[in-house]
């Protein structure tokens, strides 16, 4: 049998969670654990209803969820082992006890799988065995350990049908002999042959003209460099003859269809030139040109041109093309267009071909001139628009130019335009070309001027004399009686007045109390339109006569002192000086005793009295802390990092748990609860 472990826990025992039927290979148990904390592991043999004669059933566990405490056998073979009531059959209920203690099964386990096992001191024959190098060390292998015949240590005497092992002493040997005695023998197109040392020198590739050489690892790359012309390189020769008789010169065009029309090169039904002795190949390889038949004609869409042509392939597909070979008989012109659909195509001239006029354009000889028909046989313009371009002569330049319309009638000047129109919102007059505007204001009303830069101002009058009917908006000011008349749509008053000490804009009524609201005012007598005191008086050092409000500064009070006054401080009653100065809550050696129910003493030992709603609650003093009436909870923080001495008229008590990190000297009394 092959070595395998079985685990052991002293005293392990749990029970089911759930029924275990018959054939089930899972179980569901309370705990994985023994009372020691110890963690049950697989393989391990349990005992389901140990102490039940007819249901008692040894199983062998073979792997256990720690997590969801499950036990698992990965075959039915697992159960009903020796020592179990029955070979098959047993169910166990939900609360059945599982136990660890088939003894029998485990020694009898250990005792076939130690027998079997060779052990540190035993002599034993490996047969058909392997093993594993990368995970296994043979140590001590000497030379001695070798089979006789299985070291070569002369390779000098070796034959080629040998089997032997060489020696390192061997192979050197043997080497350096051979590099020692051996050189490398080269020759060249020209020069030569050389011999390289193979010990003691280097064989240098050199590259030429349009060559390169590189060396990386163990290899040596020779390649053409960018002087040297390659079928599928972009190159410029320069000083070459090339024969066109003996070689063909392919010029190609490339093919696609968008919007209806054949695209060439890029470009929308291109006017394209054939040059003789030059091959034009149409690459119809693009998708777009399938259903679009490539033909050239003598003629726009006349009959097919073949002459000098060679098709391959189907358009749309990759690699085809057409393409034509030119030569004296190629007619000067030539068009290409879709025999399947018209409109598609464009013209072809052919180099040194006779040049045709067209609209407007006459060519007589070496002479190509524009004829009247470019002016006369265009259409009339209906809309006049200033971007409208004309042509006109430039006698300076002796030539045609174009100028806008805008431009050229600013360029005619005053008096050459047509009559316009101008208009109030509500009635409009035409004004005829050369006649005058008039701008015309009224009398202390509204006023024009017209300045030499051809500017015309429309202002009011510094002095206006009119009547005013609706909204007038900012400042209306003048002498006095220069402003008359009622403010007749007036909501508010600029500056809102007390009347009674009640603030009054125009913009609401305003009730007085004791006038005419109930109040506790008595106006009687002149008081009802006084406006002032008859004497004035001071308030806090400030004068009062009852026409304008008054502002009182701390600094006004005469006990009251603003000396170095900072943020955060109070006032402070100083008796020895008889005035209010600043100060702080900690600064005064009581508070005074009122309805606050918080108060500090010197009445109780210099100590802190607290009080809530008039009754004790606990007094802070020489004798330490003490709860009244409502008792309470005395916290305090469970770890004491400050150094403390309990002195020893003083005694202490701590409520535990408790860390000391800080230095705790009793010299007193402690009780630690």
């Amino acid at each position: 049998m092959t070595a395998q472990e079985t685990n052991l826990l002293n005293a392990f025992e749990t029970t089911l969670t759930a029924t275990a039927g018959a054939s089930d290979l899972t179980f569901t148990v309370n705990t994985v654990t023994d009372s020691a904390g110890n963690t049950l592991t697989a393989p391990c043999y349990l005992v389901l209803n140990p102490d039940s004669s007819t249901s008692r059933e040894v199983i062998l566990v073979t792997s256990i969820n720690t997590g969801t405490k499950t036990l698992t056998l990965d075959n039915i073979n697992k159960r009903y082992l020796t020592g179990s009531a029955a070979t098959s059959g047993l169910s166990h209920a939900s609360g059945s006890t599982v136990r660890m203690s088939p003894l029998q099964q485990h020694i009898e386990d250990i005792n076939d799988r130690v027998d079997a096992l060779p052990t540190d001191s035993s002599t034993t024959t490996f047969t058909n065995k392997t093993i594993d190098a990368d995970n296994n060390t043979i140590s001590n292998l000497e030379v001695d350990n070798l089979k006789s015949g299985v070291l070569d240590t002369d390779l000098s005497s070796t034959a080629g049908t040998d089997t032997t092992l060489p020696s390192a002493k061997a192979v050197k040997t043997y080497v350096d002999a051979q590099t020692t005695a051996q050189d490398l023998d080269a020759t060249a197109d020209s020069g030569g042959p050389i011999s390289i040392d193979l010990d003691s020198e280097v064989l240098d590739i050199a590259g030429g003209t349009g060559i390169d050489t590189t060396a990386s690892g163990n290899e040596i790359s020779i390649a053409i460099d960018s002087t040297v012309v390659t079928e599928s390189s972009s190159d410029t020769l320069t000083n070459k003859t090339i024969n066109l008789e003996n070689n063909t010169v392919i010029v190609v065009y490339v093919v696609t269809v968008a919007g209806g029309k054949f695209v060439i090169d890029g470009e929308s039904q291109a006017t394209i030139s054939f040059r003789p002795g030059v091959v034009h190949r149409f690459d119809l390889s693009d998708s777009t040109t399938a259903s679009h038949p490539f033909v050239l004609s003598e003629t726009s869409e006349g009959t097919a041109y073949t002459t000098g042509r060679t098709a391959s392939g189907s358009q749309g597909s990759a690699n085809a093309y057409i393409e034509f070979t030119v030569d004296a008989d190629t007619p000067d012109n030539l068009y290409y267009y879709c025999s399947s659909h018209s409109g598609m195509g464009g013209k072809i001239g052919v180099f040194g071909s006779t040049l045709e006029g067209g609209s407007g354009l006459t060519i007589t000889g070496n002479s190509i001139a524009v004829d009247a028909t470019v002016i006369t046989g265009q259409t009339n313009e209906g809309t006049a628009d200033n971007n409208d371009v004309i042509l006109i002569y430039d006698d300076s330049a002796s030539a045609l130019k174009k100028q806008t319309r805008s431009a050229f009638l600013t360029g005619t000047g005053v008096g050459n335009m047509n009559s316009f129109t101008i208009s109030d919102g509500s009635s409009s007059e035409t004004i005829s070309d050369g006649n005058t505007i008039t701008f015309s204001g009224t009398s202390n009303e509204v006023e024009v001027a017209v300045s030499a830069t051809d500017t015309v101002t429309i202002g009011l009058p510094a002095s206006i004399t009119a009547n005013v009917t609706g909204n007038v908006t900012g400042n209306v000011s003048g002498t006095s009686g220069s402003t008359t008349g009622n403010a007749a749509t007036a909501t508010a008053l600029e500056t809102a007045r007390n009347i009674g000490g009640v603030s009054f804009d125009g913009t609401g009524n305003i009730d007085l109390p004791g006038v005419n609201t109930a109040g506790n005012q008595a106006t009687s007598g002149n008081a009802a339109t006084a406006t002032a005191l008859a004497t004035a008086r001071n308030i806090a050092g400030q004068s009062f006569d009852g026409t304008a409000n008054i502002t009182i500064a701390a600094g006004d009070l005469s006990n009251v002192s603003t000396s170095g006054v900072s943020d955060g401080q109070v006032l402070v009653y100083n008796n020895s000086a008889s005035e209010f100065q600043p100060g702080s809550v900690g600064s005064a050696t009581a508070l005074i005793d009122g309805d606050s129910d918080f108060t500090l003493s010197d009445g109780v030992a210099n100590g802190i009295h607290y009080e809530l709603d008039n009754t004790d609650m606990a007094d802070w003093n020489q004798g330490g802390i003490s709860l009244k009436a409502a008792g309470g909870i005395f916290r305090h923080n469970q770890t004491q990092s400050a150094s403390y001495t309990v002195a020893a008229s003083e005694g202490a008590v701590m409520a535990g748990p408790i860390t000391i990190t800080g230095t705790l000297t009793n010299a007193g009394t402690m009780v630690i609860l």
